[in-house]
């Protein structure tokens, strides 16, 4: 048995609390056996509502579950997750499939939402459908198929089989179709197909015989659903038509998707008409078939039939066709009556458009018993116009008359192409159509009638059409015209002498096809007598042509028949109608005016037709030329049969004859009085006019004069139209004319018609017949009901203006009934019913009024007796409200205040803003939650939108309680903003102000069960969190106890709140709870949680975290990653997928104890990784390999380890053909992971590659750009100079070394130097210029200047060259030349006029540049600079400072203290800062005049420095709050100057900072380890966690675990014994190259290796080696000559070319002379150039032999002479030459720079004679000046003869007089040969030949030695 409902919440409540969300399902129905999930719904996740669908659940079956989930979801789709739980359920099908059955209940609740209106949920519906097609089984149909409206079933393992979508991902990305079918595209994996895109393939598939099945389509358009309804509406926008097989298919397809999901009918039909338009014309009988089943209404049907008109012409005949019987006629069959229009020609366009041509009219007239083809005859098609014309159509007029109207039509405005086409089908149907003689004579006869006509009217082109018709019509015509049986025996008959007794026995239509020339008058009134009395059918035309023949003879048959009385029959209309258009039209003008003609006529021969005269008899008659005299006499002949007369007869008498006639003919006579006129002209037809039409007719007509003549209705108008009555006289006067008995009916009509109309009458009028009421109504004696009647419905007309006197008679009217005095009347019923019934229709009571007319004791019980609803009426009457204060006082007293808000619409704006200041004040006093939630919810809900800013003010929201503010809040957060006059941020304010408390925060208190939620952010801030600011949340109080509320938490989630606040919450959050979990933090927070917080994760955590992390944080951790790598105790597949990116936390542990198949299933995820360490990588590379899982020995083994190439051994790189390497880097994805493997490692690949072929233009075709840096030089030595070689060359990075050689080549093959890469111009040198012009060693030097976003890195010799040109070009173009050579100025040279131009230059230079030889020129340069800008004294202002630029970081302690502030930043572009300039920064950033504003009293720094920063924090005598302090941005804002700050700038920073700004400096390269380990030396001093000389050897701050390794931190939180004791050797061995990446500090570093010597006591293993990083920098010179000794004592093993490029030459400089020399020419040939600044001469002397027998085959000169290649090849071994080859360079025309002779021997340098010197040294001789003060070149000029010296005209003196002995000279020769310049061997600094400085041997031990990338050579 279960648990019952509320039994479960209770258990859930009690036994997990808020934390029931983080159980699986499964775990709570293992713990509680009863626990039934189906029962607590509410409280489940998205993830346990999975659970719940996916397992079974005992004795329920699975579809009553899976429907029960769906039922619980669908109540509100987005509040309760239905997108989590479709995400989720189908991220565990893919896992674990789901069954065909669950598949298909799934399928049905998808189809069905989306049938009801899926709304902004369709994207994840759609989305859901295709997910779940990929995963369900293939043999499962989804959907049951309907009959009716089949579905197409789908699914994509189906559909994809043997489709490759490979190329056409590239189409969709590149926006092009490519021509592929729908299928590729439908089964590409990843369809990023943008809208326009979308548009141009429909558009294409659409417009072409696309063979794609329907089930391609339906996964293409399926997959594109988000994107489907906009693009077809631009489709539709286009105005294009498809009509194709193509079009068909996808119509259909969209009609599943679509049409069939829209269950609102008017929907499917708005939606089909703007969107499926254009592909209407493809229509299929399916489609056709199913669009009927629905249910649309007349509207949508009509909307249907409009979007299929639009497409007519573009349809075939089957498909017009099957839309009129497959759709229009089966639904207008079920529809029957219901969309029938009144209107024939609206019915036929709204229901049929233009396929109405295609239904018979017969069909026509069945589906509408009303339709009248008629009316519509524009709209009929020729076919059906002859129809009309010849076939019999019940319910039509006579056929002469249809036929009249057809041809009336064609001719009104010649209709060509309709007659054209009419034409042969008339002359079809005249063989088919006529069915009878009588009916053939008629049409036929009116046809050609009509047709003769017709030739008169239309073109001249059209008339032998028509005379041809009129031919086949005659051959097509019976013979019987006169040639019957029938008309032989009349004609016999009439001939004969007859006594007339036979002349009844012939009908009408045979007289009328007889010859009737005997027939006599009195014959013709006896066939006449007959024939109107008869019951003989007679069309009109038959009585025509009958008439046509009697008309001789029939005035004096009429005359026979003058007496007769005939009766209203279709005989007599018709033949009067007939009489009037043959007969009549007969009559001359004279006949007309002559009155005894018209008399005999009108008054005797038609007085028995007069009486049923039709209105086409009347219309003719009124068109006669009658006089007037005559016309008179025809009105006066229809008075006569007036009473006879019907009365629309009578009226069309008026109407049809006399109106019109008068119109035409006014026959007004002026002597002629209104009354005379009125009743000639009339007679008694006058009842239907109107006083408007008599004034119309006639002009002088004078109302007034024909009162007695008018009927009722006639006076009522005249009294109600403004201008007929002006006084009372007049009233007076029309009354008299209004009996008695009428007066009431009267004045009730006129009454009534004033009102309708809107007329108010004049005073006068109005009191005149206000006083005839009062004078002849004998109100006094009515019933009350009559009176009530008078009062309410007939007199308010006339009271507008209502007199005194006329007040005094209504009154004492009302005054004879008896009534008592005032509310005595009173009883029990409402007190506003009595005073309306009390003041009637007079003005009612004000509401100072009405408050003032209840007596105070009756007050409550008046009150309560109002309603709602009346008080609703009070307020809403004109003016009721006189003083709004009366309102507040009105429901002050009024009891159903809150019914009356809840029930009753608001006023006016106005009054409701009144009504809702009067109660806000009551409301907000509400101390009950339920109470204050019905006042919000129901009571004040429509008052809520009439806030003023001034009722949510602080003043106002300062006195609510807490539960009402608390509902406040609530309902601000879901409030409209668009027309309120306050804001969001004016609500959050109040929250702020109402909130503000230095304690306890507001509205909390943990013992009171209303006020102790801690969800307070929730409750009291809600949406309004996103204006918060940090100073905000610390004026909350103490918020200590919602930190881990997890509604607070989902709130910071979804709002937007700045960073800093984040920080805060999340700090304050872990200070408080240590242990809390990442898992329950929202997203956002996760990336700002410590590593700490992502520890001890299950498996299922640890897949959500990581994925989530990795998806929105834009920077992960690598503690973090650490931290959730080291949750995976044993490595899976599956945790692998879990920690993607964050595997680089991985040990090396957890990666080797995988094994290889565990690694080999999971490289997809781990190929992608990025930043691996070595050690990882290498750990998984032997694994893979070990295990024989992987082998490497193809290019697409090589693609597929991504990241992981890092990890391959050189070893196995050189066992792989340069052909494989050439093939795998065609992708780009393989070329940017093996850049970022080890030099060595590329080297060998580069190595491979130039052994397919060795020439060095392939080199440079083959060995890709970012790798042209480890190609060997002598390789380039033969690169061609052909332009596209060149080219390729110029795109490449190289080394300096490398440039130097190919420099002169590419240079001469580019006329522009801003065309050449600042790779090729690194390489400018003195030596290789000499062959070109001076302008264009003046151009090249203008294109080493500074480019937008690059900097040419250029060394002193380069640079002191350029100025050797510079000097003698254009000096003071000092912006056109690379910044850094202007610091080799001789200034004296330089214009006074533009020094400031000079110094602006200089300020952008960078003074790494300079030698320590040259270090005195920055003080000389500044000392010129203040000279120039004439600064006087320390200060220096801003604008000055903006001109030194970089010149500012020679600046003393002085001039930075005296500066503009602005001075700080210059100093952050410098490259390192004195101590000096140190205190000096800082003594300006607190000085508090900076841009960062802080500024330190003396007592606060004294507060500040007497305690540590986090004590400061906390203790309220010393609040240092955020703005106080400075922040993260301000950090960032201060630039490198963080690097080099004291304790002095540090309390100020919170530590939590540090982190973010270490991480940036590491990550972007911007300070070495050691500045940021002197930066935190600084800040430990002060710091929390401040490292102190622990005496501790057991640690006590926390073991060093896979987290702490990895922290940005690390390891600056130990002091150096707990960092021995924290770091274990298990650690250490698990995270080597983490734990070394991050320790420079040489006693840490020194921890490290003994560890590794108690790890691996039988030595370092060479994978160790590896990843020493910089704790390899501890190593001492023994320990690199100990690991090069053991190195060589393995057979094989020498120092190759990748050994030497390993070691480098600081670390060669270390081996012994032994160990040298064993060293081949052929290594050191493809070695890079090694710098030997640190060796000793004998060495140096070894490696320059070797180097010189290495590269003497590039010589390309005679013995005697060294080429410019060979001597660049040899110039860094130069060191070791002797004399003899250096005379050789003074012969070669090498142009030495000055560092590199400075670097020569002292004792060859001193053997040199001035001319050799200035030989040796070319253009560079000049800067033996420049370099006068170094210790090399003063031994030198000591030696040389002063004389000599003299002839370089430099001014270099100190030589030796010419008198002293050559003994001397030798002496001193001697001496100074075996006396050395300060070499590195004394300790000093020296320079090397490229002007950068290395430390002396004797330093070794400091030495930065690269032993990481040394190591990886010695492996191999």
């Amino acid at each position: 048995m279960f648990l019952l409902h509320v039994e479960v919440l209770e258990f859930m409540k009690k036994n997990f609390g808020p934390f029931s969300q983080f159980v699986s399902l499964t775990d709570l129905l293992s713990i509680n056996g009863l626990f039934n999930p189906l029962e607590t719904l509410d409280n489940l996740t998205p993830k346990q509502m999975v659970g719940l669908i996916v397992n079974s659940q005992p004795g329920v079956p699975q579809n009553v579950v899976i429907n029960r989930v769906f039922d619980h979801l669908l109540v509100s789709p987005v509040e309760r997750g239905l997108p989590d739980v479709l995400e989720l359920l189908y991220i565990f099908s893919t896992v674990n499939p789901l069954s065909c059955q669950t598949n298909q209940i799934i399928f049905t609740r998808l189809e069905h939402i989306l049938r009801s209106g899926a709304g902004d949920l369709e994207p994840v519906i759609w989305a859901s459908v295709y997910k779940f097609s990929r995963t369900a089984p293939a043999d499962c149909a989804l959907l049951p198929v309907v009959n009716e409206c089949p579905v197409t079933p789908f699914n994509e393992t189906r559909v994809c089989s043997g489709v490759d979508s490979s190329a056409s991902q590239q189409c969709l990305i590149d926006g092009l179709s490519c021509g592929f079918g729908i299928a590729v595209h439908a089964c590409s994996p990843v369809l990023n197909v943008s809208l326009e895109h979308l548009v141009t393939l429909l558009h294409k598939h659409l417009s072409t015989a696309d063979m794609s099945s329907a089930e391609a389509w339906k996964l293409f358009l399926t997959r594109v659903s988000h994107l489907l309804d906009v693009a077809l509406s631009q489709l539709s926008n286009k105005s294009m038509w498809w009509s194709s097989s193509s079009a068909s298919v996808v119509l259909d397809v969209l009609r599943e998707l679509r049409l069939n999901r829209l269950t609102d009918e008017s929907a499917v039909a708005q939606w089909l008409d703007e969107h499926l338009r254009p592909v209407l014309p493809s229509v299929s009988t399916t489609f056709l078939q199913c669009l009927r089943s629905k249910n649309f209404s007349c509207q949508s049907f009509q909307t249907v039939v409009g979007a299929f008109d639009a497409g007519y012409i573009h349809m075939n005949d089957f498909q017009r066709q099957i839309t009129v019987s497959d759709f229009i006629i089966p639904f207008l069959s079920r529809a029957g009556a219901a969309c029938v229009s009144n209107d024939n020609s609206q019915w036929l366009i709204s229901n049929f458009g233009q396929f109405s041509a295609l239904v018979p009219l017969n069909q026509l007239i069945s589906l509408n018993a009303q339709f009248n083809p008629m009316s519509s005859l524009l709209y009929l098609s020729p076919e059906q116009l002859v129809g009309l014309m010849f076939d019999d159509i019940p319910g039509l007029p006579e056929k002469s008359v249809v036929i009249n109207a057809v041809f009336d039509h064609l001719t009104a405005s010649p209709q060509k192409q309709r007659i054209v086409s009419m034409l042969p089908i008339m002359v079809e149907s005249s063989t088919t159509s006529l069915t009878s003689r009588a009916h053939t004579s008629v049409r036929l006869f009116a046809s050609f009638h009509r047709l003769d006509h017709l030739m008169v009217s239309v073109p001249v082109d059209l008339e032998a059409a028509i005379l041809r018709s009129k031919s086949a019509l005659l051959r097509n015509v019976p013979q019987v015209w006169l040639h019957t049986s029938e008309c032989s025996v009349l004609l016999a008959y009439l001939g004969s002498s007859h006594d007339g007794s036979r002349l009844c026995e012939f009908s009408i239509t045979q007289y009328a096809c007889a010859e009737l020339t005997d027939l006599s008058s009195q014959d013709l009134a006896t066939v006449l007598s007959c024939g109107l009395n008869g019951n003989e059918n007679v069309s009109e035309e038959m009585w025509k042509l009958f008439t046509q023949k009697i008309n001789p003879v029939l005035g004096p048959a009429l005359d026979l028949l003058a007496d007769t009385r005939l009766n209203k029959s279709r005989p007599s209309v018709s033949f009067l109608n007939v009489i009037g258009e043959v007969t009549l039209s007969s009559f001359s003008s004279t006949n007309l005016g002559d009155h005894s003609f018209v008399q005999r006529w009108f008054n005797s021969r038609l007085r028995p037709f007069l009486p049923y005269a039709s209105e086409m008899f009347l219309s003719c008659l009124s068109t006669r030329d009658f006089s007037c005299d005559t016309f008179r006499s025809v009105v006066e002949s229809f008075g006569q049969s007036f009473d006879v007369m019907s009365t629309d007869t009578q009226a069309n008498v008026y109407v049809d004859f006399i109106k019109v006639f008068l119109s035409q003919n006014r026959c007004v006579n002026i002597s002629q009085s209104s009354s005379d006129w009125l009743i000639s002209s009339f007679g008694r037809f006058a009842v239907f006019t109107t006083v408007t039409d008599l004034q119309t007719l006639n002009p002088n007509f004078n109302v007034l004069d024909t009162l007695g003549l008018l009927s009722m209705r006639q006076l009522v108008e005249v009294s109600s139209t403004p201008g007929f009555l002006s006084s009372s006289a007049a009233v007076n006067n029309l009354l008299l004319y209004v009996p008695d008995a009428q007066f009431t009916a009267f004045f009730l009509s006129l009454s009534n018609t004033l009102q309708i109309q809107g007329v108010v009458l004049p005073p006068p009028v109005q009191e005149a017949f206000l006083q005839q009421v009062f004078d002849r109504a004998n109100l006094t004696t009515s019933s009350d009901a009559d009176l009530q009647n008078w009062i309410l419905n007939m007199l308010p007309s006339f009271m507008a203006n209502i007199t005194v006197q006329h007040v005094t008679s209504y009154f004492s009217i009302i005054q004879q009934r008896p009534c008592p005095a005032p509310l005595r009347c009173y009883a029990n019923q409402s007190y506003y019913a009595f005073l309306t019934s009390s003041f009637m229709s007079f003005q009612f009571p004000n509401l100072t009024t009405f408050l003032s007319l209840m007596p105070a004791a009756r007050v409550p019980e008046l009150m309560e007796s109002v309603s709602p609803a009346e008080v609703s009426s009070l307020l809403n009457r004109p003016n009721a409200v006189d003083d709004v204060t009366k309102i507040c006082q009105f429901f002050r007293i009024y009891p159903k205040t809150p019914q009356y808000l809840q029930t009753e619409p608001p006023l006016s704006v106005g009054l409701a803003q009144q009504v809702l200041s009067c109660v806000w004040p009551q409301v907000l006093k509400v101390d009950s939650q339920s109470e204050a939630n019905t006042w919000f919810d129901h009571r004040l809900l429509r008052y809520l939108p009439l806030l003023t800013s001034q009722l949510i003010s602080p003043d106002v929201m300062q006195n609510a309680s807490c539960l009402s503010f608390k509902k406040f809040v609530s309902v601000m957060a879901k409030y409209d903003y668009a027309a309120a006059p306050f804001s969001q941020r004016d609500i959050y304010n109040t929250i702020l102000i109402y909130l503000n408390t230095s304690s306890t925060p507001k509205c909390y208190n943990a013992s009171n069960p209303d006020l102790n939620s801690t969800a307070w952010f929730v409750d009291y801030i809600s949406v309004f969190l996103s204006f918060i600011t940090l100073d905000d949340l610390l004026m909350f109080g103490s918020i200590q106890p919602f930190m881990v509320n997890l509604e607070n938490l989902q709130l910071f989630g979804q709002i937007s709140v700045p960073d800093d606040v984040m920080e805060y919450y999340v700090t304050l959050l872990f200070d408080l709870n240590p242990s809390f979990s990442a898992y329950y933090l929202p997203l956002k927070f996760r990336c700002l949680a410590p590593a700490s917080s992502f520890l001890e994760l299950s498996s299922e955590q640890l897949r959500n975290i990581s994925s989530s992390i990795h998806q929105n944080c834009t920077d992960v951790l690598p503690e973090v990653s650490a931290a959730l790598a080291s949750n995976a105790e044993v490595l899976t597949v599956d945790s692998i997928q879990a920690l993607g990116q964050s595997c680089t936390g991985l040990s090396t542990a957890q990666i080797s104890g995988a094994g290889g198949q565990v690694l080999f299933n999971a490289l997809s995820v781990l190929s992608l990784v990025q930043e691996w360490n070595l050690d990882q990588a290498m750990m998984i590379i032997r694994t893979l390999l070990s295990s024989g899982v992987y082998q490497i020995n193809s290019a697409a083994s090589l693609q597929n380890l991504g990241s992981l190439i890092v990890g391959v051994q050189s070893s196995i790189m050189s066992l792989i053909s340069g052909n494989t390497f050439l093939e795998a880097m065609k992708s780009e994805l393989f070329m940017s992971n093996i850049i970022g493997a080890p030099v060595i490692v590329q080297q060998t690949v580069v190595s491979q590659i130039i052994s397919v072929s060795s020439s060095s233009d392939a080199i440079i075709t083959n060995v890709p750009d970012v790798m042209a840096t480890e190609i060997p030089r002598v390789f380039l030595l033969g690169v061609s100079t052909s332009s596209a070689t060149l080219q390729t060359v110029n795109q490449k990075k190289w080394k300096h070394e490398q440039a130097v050689l190919i420099f002169e080549t590419v240079a001469a093959q580019f006329s522009n130097p801003d065309d050449m890469s600042f790779q090729v111009l690194q390489g400018f040198t003195c030596s290789r210029i000499q062959s070109f012009s001076t302008s264009k060693i003046m151009n090249l030097i203008r294109g080493c200047k500074r480019r937008v976003n690059q900097t040419l890195v250029l060394q002193e010799s380069q640079l002191t060259c350029m100025y050797q040109y510079i000097k003698s070009a254009d000096l003071n173009a000092f912006s056109q030349y690379p910044a850094e050579v202007l610091i080799y100025y001789d200034y004296s040279a330089i214009n006074r006029s533009v020094c400031r131009s000079y110094f602006s230059s200089l300020g952008t230079a960078s003074f790494s540049v300079l030698s320590s030889t040259l270090s005195f020129k920055k003080q000389t340069l500044f000392n010129n600079a203040r000279d120039c800008l004439g600064i006087s004294g320390f200060k220096i202002s801003r604008d000055q400072l903006e001109v030194l630029g970089s010149v500012c970081c020679f600046l003393s302690a002085d001039y930075i203290q005296s500066s503009d502030p602005y001075v700080l930043e210059k100093l952050k572009q410098c490259e390192d800062l004195s101590a000096q300039q140190i205190s000096a920064l800082e003594s300006v950033l607190l000085g508090g005049n900076t841009s960062y504003g802080y500024k330190l009293t003396h007592t606060r720094i004294a507060t500040l420095f007497s305690c540590p920063l986090y004590e400061l924090r906390l203790t309220p005598d010393f609040p240092l709050r955020p703005s106080d302090s400075w922040n993260r941005t301000t950090l960032e804002n201060l630039g490198l100057l963080p690097l080099y700050l004291t304790t002095n700038i540090w309390g100020i920073f919170s530590q939590r900072f540090l982190k973010t700004f270490i991480r940036d400096l590491r990550k972007n390269n911007k300070a070495s380890e050691m500045k940021i380990l002197n930066m935190m030396n600084e800040v430990n001093k002060i710091s929390r966690v401040k490292i102190k000389r622990s005496a501790e050897t057991a640690c006590t701050v926390g073991q060093i675990l896979q987290a702490q390794v990895y922290s940005d931190m690390f390891p600056f939180a130990y002091d150096v014994t707990q960092f021995n004791a924290c770091l274990s050797v298990e650690a250490l061995k698990d995270n080597l190259e983490a734990v070394t990446d991050r320790v420079y500090d040489r006693s840490y570093q020194r921890i490290v290796l003994d560890k590794l010597n108690q790890a691996y006591p039988g030595g370092v293993s060479d994978e160790v080696l590896q990843v020493l990083g910089s704790a390899s920098r501890a190593a001492t010179r023994d320990d690199v000559q100990l690991l090069v000794s053991k190195y060589l004592s393995v057979n094989g093993n020498t120092l190759g070319t990748n050994e030497l490029n390993t070691l480098g030459g600081t670390n060669l400089c270390v081996l012994n002379t032994s160990v040298l020399s064993n060293i081949t020419p052929a290594s050191m040939e493809r070695a890079s150039a090694l710098s030997l600044t640190s060796c000793s001469s004998e060495k140096k002397s070894i490696l320059f032999s070797i180097a010189q027998n290495a590269f003497n085959t590039t010589n390309t000169r005679s013995t005697n002479t060294v080429s410019i290649t060979t001597y660049q090849l040899l110039q860094n071994y130069l060191g070791g030459a002797d004399s003899m080859f250096i005379r050789t360079l003074v012969n070669s025309s090498v142009n030495m720079d000055v560092l590199t002779f400075m670097s020569l021997k002292q004792s060859v340098i001193n053997v040199l004679n001035v001319p050799e010197v200035k030989s040796l040294l070319g253009v560079n001789v000049g800067d033996l000046k420049t370099y006068e003060s170094a210790a090399q070149i003063q031994e030198w000029i000591r030696l040389q003869l002063q004389s000599d010296l003299d002839t370089l005209q430099m001014g270099l003196t100190g030589g030796r007089n010419s008198t002293a002995t050559e003994t001397t000279a030798s002496t001193a020769s001697a001496a100074t040969s075996s006396t050395k310049a300060p070499s590195a061997q004394t300790g000093t600094v020296a320079t090397t030949a490229a002007g950068s400085r290395v430390w002396s041997p004797d330093c070794l031990q400091l030495l930065l030695l690269a032993v990481t990338m040394m190591t990886l050579q010695l492996l191999h």
